[in-house]
């Protein structure tokens, strides 16, 4: 799923550099909107709740503040129950829309319409009103003269009657005890939402940081399709996602042949007892012509199994970084062109 201001990035598999597909016209448009907003809005959320908002805002039109707070919202000229669904898709959207923006990599993500309208839906539902606002029109199908024998008419009622079972079910746990069984079950969903886009966000923030160091270190770049897998399996492993997220997120960032253990033989990227990353028999091999370790927890965590040769010699990650006056990425590169200086004398 892409993001209103994003379109698919196409990769060149080469070297590891990628070129991004540019946004242009709406797209490009509403990134101009909606990248300085993320920018500020990154700077003013506390970091700790950012991970929390994309639940919370799923579950707030199940709340009373969530309706009190609606009430104050502009109705612009709408009365009655109208006005009601209105003020109630607009907080909705509202509170969607900061959610997303406030999240890591928002500013060149953007916003994600179905996410968006999802919440506009939702919130619209969810009020006391919306049954009758829906019911109010029925009576305009009826009086329509059209060609086709009823047909569309009895799809609009249709329409009509799954809107109001969806609002009589999301009415049901607004109006159940927080903790009581019919809230929970009707909580289900958007949670359940909620933790899908997450888990790709996580997976597209780690696919792109992927990008941008193979691309930094030029030729001495090594990314392919497998390793850019490797990487978003990795990064959402560590976040706590589970396999059947981690294979969405995959597919839906294209990178999903062979399922989570294509590079590894199958099973996701797991850690032995004691931390030791869990490769399949497919440790990180440098034995023909050494190499940078771009996996693993973090540094001094010895939980990336490496196959080295006699005489081959290991640098510390604060050796790498001093090299690149504090810049690991740099310090990999000069690290290469030594290397190969090196490997170059008679």
């Amino acid at each position: 799923m892409y993001g209103i201001n994003t379109l698919p990035q196409y990769y060149s598999y080469s070297n590891g550099g990628y070129v991004p597909r540019q946004p242009y016209g709406l797209g490009g448009f509403l990134k101009n909107i909606t990248k300085p907003v993320s920018k500020v809005l990154d700077k003013i959320v506390p970091n700790e709740i950012k991970p929390a908002l994309p639940f919370i805002t799923a579950l707030a039109p199940l709340t009373g503040v969530f309706g009190s707070l609606a009430s104050s919202m502009p109705a612009f000229g709408l009365t009655g129950d109208a006005a009601g669904v209105l003020q109630r898709m607009l907080l909705g959207g509202g509170l969607n829309t900061i959610s997303q923006l406030s999240q890591e990599g928002a500013e060149r993500r953007g916003l994600n319409p179905l996410s968006t309208i999802g919440s506009l839906v939702t919130a619209g539902l969810s009020g006391p009103t919306a049954g009758t606002f829906l019911e109010s029109f029925r009576p305009q199908f009826g009086d329509m003269d059209l060609t086709a024998p009823g047909f569309l008419d009895t799809a609009k009622s249709s329409i009509i009657d799954a809107a109001r079972s969806a609002s009589q079910f999301l009415n049901e746990g607004r109006e159940a005890p927080l903790f009581s069984k019919t809230f929970a079950k009707t909580a289900a969903i958007p949670v359940i939402e909620a933790g899908t886009e997450t888990a790709y966000n996580v997976a597209e923030n780690a696919l792109n940081k992927y990008n941008t160091e193979q691309t930094a270190l030029g030729q001495m770049g090594v990314a392919d399709q497998s390793k850019r897998r490797d990487a978003v399996i990795h990064a959402m492993q560590l976040s706590g996602f589970g396999e059947t997220d981690i294979t969405s997120a995959l597919g839906r960032l294209g990178l999903a042949d062979g399922g989570i253990g294509y590079q590894y033989g199958g099973g996701a990227i797991g850690y032995k007892q004691g931390g030791l990353m869990d490769l399949k028999g497919h440790e990180m091999d440098f034995r023909d012509g050494g190499g940078f370790v771009p996996l693993g927890r973090k540094e001094k965590a010895d939980d990336v199994p490496a196959r080295l040769s006699k005489n081959e010699f290991v640098f510390t990650a604060k050796a790498v970084r001093n090299a690149g006056d504090g810049d690991i990425k740099k310090g990999a590169k000069k690290m290469y062109q030594i290397m190969k200086q090196l490997e170059a004398r008679a």
